[in-house]
């Protein structure tokens, strides 16, 4: 008898373990459900806590879910994703900036609320005398309850929606923003490039545009005006020299020589050799040479005696 009593108390034993132990695996799968489920941009959700939690508060808390939700300990699939957003949430509420910034919402989360339970109270006369009797610890009680507590987590899940929204918002305008401002100072620069790469290669060929293009037709130009071939290569050896020294530029060289041209057809310069092998007289405005004694009846070319008085 008292060994079967002593084999049946161990074996309660070992099924009471196990229960535990079981109960304790769910509960670690369902905190690990709950954290996975809180609202990304509340940490307080995350740890639990009501949102006058201390610092010191926040701590014990941390220290007591992550054992919970530890991945050694928990073998629920998702355990280090909940354990790595306590860590988040922790690290977020210890950050004063952040914490501020999260209080902020809340308080105005509250002051919503507050007014519109304000307005409700108009219109409700005995909720409105208790208030007025109890002189405000009406108003504490209420806030305190758990019919205000769920208000506010949902105001508070709002608010800070909204401000995320704009904040995305915001940003993405100021990254459209300076993706133009970039692309408008890369157009700007290839701009510049390609026309500081025309006016090279245009200041690189203007000694060849001048000789090559504006001075074989030089010829061709000075026909019409009945200059010597011979006036026009001297032309275009001068022009050509002026052009190497880079006395001028393009533009003057091109008035210097239309200037010259027109000089030359009025004044129509020649030679003595050609005067001879036409032995036309030369038009008027023409320098003429000195005349032949056979054209000369009148002995013009010999000097005559100088009358003196």
């Amino acid at each position: 008898m008292g060994e079967a009593s002593s084999t049946t108390t161990a074996y309660d034993d070992m099924l009471l373990k196990s229960f535990f132990a079981e109960v304790s695996e769910v509960e670690r799968d369902n905190e690990v459900t709950r954290i996975l489920s809180c609202f990304k941009l509340n940490p307080f959700e995350y740890l639990n806590l009501p949102f006058e939690a201390s610092p010191e508060d926040i701590k014990k808390q941390y220290r007591k879910l992550s054992l919970l939700v530890h991945p050694d300990k928990c073998k629920h699939p998702q355990a280090k994703e909940a354990f790595g957003a306590l860590a988040k949430a922790q690290q977020l509420l210890l950050e004063e900036q952040e914490r501020d910034y999260v209080l902020t919402q809340v308080n105005a989360a509250k002051e919503e609320l507050r007014a519109k339970r304000k307005k409700q109270l108009k219109k409700d006369t005995a909720s409105k005398i208790k208030s007025l009797v109890d002189e405000g610890k009406y108003d504490q009680q209420y806030e305190q309850s758990e019919e205000f507590q769920q208000e506010l987590k949902l105001k508070v899940r709002e608010i800070l929606t909204d401000q995320e929204w704009r904040r995305r918002k915001m940003q993405m305008r100021i990254s459209e923003e300076e993706g133009r401002l970039k692309k408008d100072e890369e157009e700007q620069k290839e701009m510049w490039k390609r026309k500081r790469e025309h006016e090279e290669q245009w200041e690189g060929t203007r000694e060849k545009r001048v000789c090559s293009t504006f001075f074989p037709n030089l010829t061709s130009f000075c026909k019409p005006l009945k200059l010597r071939s011979l006036n026009c290569y001297f032309l275009e050896y001068m022009l050509g020299l002026l052009c190497q020294l880079e006395i001028f530029s393009c533009t003057s060289l091109c008035g210097i020589t239309l200037i010259v041209i027109v000089i030359a057809g009025h004044y129509q310069v020649s030679s003595w050799r050609d005067f001879m092998k036409t032995g036309k007289k030369g038009k008027k405005g023409e320098i003429r040479p000195p005349k032949l004694k056979t054209e000369d009846p009148n002995k013009s070319y010999v000097q005559r005696p100088v009358k003196r008085g």
